[in-house]
């Protein structure tokens, strides 16, 4: 019984200085997304991590700049070494879901000296399909063989902010 009981203390100190460190991460972050200027504003809620968008121009969190884009609740986190690699967020596209497939955003952290520097945001966007043309050959009779083959490319809408 107090096994049990030392274990679980354990796991819920673990767990607390895990989310304690989230604190580190708030804060406003500048940069660019897909073109628009602006702010990324990390905060903790509720022991998660929240972001927003804020326009340089108009000042609305539509991330996309026409589209109603909005950052939504976190996800998911990847932690190493007590530091947050990413964190996932739902991700709405508003007016622009046919154009950007992708429904979560990933925040990728850069770390100096054990602390938020940057962050890179990123939301997929399409997948693109094009032939190119591959040969071979030199067969004893001299002749090249050439065949298509597809390129499958995986685009993303990507933003750089600093803090």
């Amino acid at each position: 019984m107090i096994k049990g009981f030392l274990a679980l203390a354990v796991l819920s100190l673990v767990g607390f200085s895990a989310q304690a460190d989230l604190g580190n991460y708030a804060g406003s972050y500048s940069g660019k997304f897909s073109g628009t200027k602006g702010t990324m504003v990390v905060g903790v809620s509720g022991g998660q991590l929240t972001a927003k968008f804020v326009s340089q121009a108009s000042g609305s969190d539509d991330i996309l700049g026409s589209c109603g884009a909005r950052i939504g609740q976190m996800l998911g986190i990847d932690m190493d070494d007590n530091e947050v690699d990413h964190a996932t967020f739902s991700f709405d596209a508003g007016s622009c879901s046919d154009e950007i497939l992708g429904r979560e955003m990933t925040l990728d952290f850069k770390h100096k000296n054990g602390m938020p520097t940057s962050v890179i945001a990123s939301v997929y966007s399409r997948t693109v399909t094009s032939w190119e043309t591959e040969c071979y050959g030199g067969d004893p009779s001299g002749t090249v063989h050439c065949h298509q083959v597809p390129r499958t490319e995986y685009l993303y809408e990507t933003g750089k902010f600093k803090k």
